[in-house]
């Protein structure tokens, strides 16, 4: 049975178990059947007894402790400051806070931390998305709401494109390390930070329903002819294992995919573009497909360009077919965010 607390059982009824159980050596009552006949365990009978001997009138004393430092117009002021900036530290809110207030009512960090807690408020590291104007919220939704019904068997038509930068050795700055004091500069607390060779390497890929496509380094500036030879070079061998002859194509809305001699090449390879609105990257799986290929290549720390590609090359190819259906299969579930966020940012 559930143990009941004192501020659960109504003090008619606290008084009634208490006079039973007094009594029960008169009545002959057990404590099994007061428990049953009242709800209340055993154990809490027992406690409620002798409460009963010490108080008949089984008043709740006032309980004793330290008064409260910050009463609730404090925690108002504070939950302002928190809301005014919500990127301002417990230490910088305790300081604001605290101003002319005397030494004996100010509160510290820790108490900052306990009062964002306590109404619902949690530190977290932000999440970096694309500034939207209220026009590319207005495509976006637009654009959701245009494909809203298709189902799985769609988006496995469709090639997904885009271009990404892979940096040398990057310092991961969400990264912790949990160490004792006086041993942060041992070898195994440290990010290697390199100095002999920076830059990284620039690449075109995209990804189907059959798993990772042509991994394509770019050299130079990506401009539209060099984009289109590289649509012309790569593309066939994506549709023929596609086993389609007019894919579907979702890749980023930037002007060098929209150029002339780009949409005559897209003709010629019977590619159809959904002309995704810009900046939506929730809705072009392969942003979340670069997340992970460079997560791999971080863990292998490459410290040098060729050998940066070499590791490139081989964990673009080491993806999985499974992963990348899993995250096409999301595809409605992202179009279903962007409408029920009207066209703004999603978690995706």
């Amino acid at each position: 049975m559930e143990i009941e607390s004192n501020k659960q059982i109504p003090l008619p009824q606290r008084i009634q178990a208490g006079i039973r159980m007094s009594q029960r050596y008169i009545t002959g009552e057990k404590p099994n059947d007061i428990a049953n006949d009242l709800n209340i365990s055993q154990s809490y009978l027992f406690v409620l007894e002798r409460k009963y001997n010490e108080d008949p009138s089984m008043v709740n004393k006032p309980k004793s402790g330290r008064p409260k430092k910050i009463d609730q117009n404090f925690e108002r002021r504070i939950m302002r400051e928190i809301k005014k900036n919500p990127f301002q530290s417990s230490s910088k809110i305790a300081k604001a806070v605290n101003n002319q207030i005397k030494e004996e009512k100010q509160v510290s960090p820790p108490s900052v931390r306990r009062i964002a807690l306590r109404n619902g408020y949690h530190a977290r590291r932000p999440l970096a998305k694309p500034l939207l104007t209220p026009k590319q919220i207005s495509l976006r939704y637009q654009f959701a709401s245009l494909y809203k019904d298709r189902t799985t068997h769609f988006w496995m038509n469709v090639i997904f494109m885009d271009e990404t930068i892979v940096s040398l050795c990057p310092i991961d700055l969400r990264k912790r390390v949990r160490c004792q004091e006086g041993k942060r500069l041992e070898k195994r607390n440290l990010v290697p930070r390199i100095t002999h060779e920076a830059g990284g390497v620039k690449y075109w890929g995209c990804i189907s329903w059959n798993g990772p496509g042509p991994l394509v380094e770019i050299k130079g500036t990506l401009d539209g002819a060099l984009y289109g030879q590289i649509l012309e070079e790569n593309i066939p061998e994506v549709v023929q294992n596609l086993n389609t002859q007019s894919p579907y194509l979702i890749e980023d809305n930037t002007k060098l995919h929209k150029t002339l001699d780009v949409k005559v090449i897209k003709q010629r390879l019977s590619m159809k573009d959904l002309d995704l609105p810009a900046n939506s990257p929730d809705m072009n799986i392969i942003e979340t497909v670069w997340s992970l290929w460079k997560s791999r290549i971080l863990e292998l720390s490459p410290q040098r360009l060729e050998e940066l590609r070499r590791i490139a090359t081989q964990e673009w190819h080491q993806i999985s077919v499974k992963d990348i259906r899993n995250n096409i299969k999301s595809m409605s579930d992202r179009i279903k965010a962007v409408i029920s966020s009207r066209g703004k940012n999603t978690k995706y």
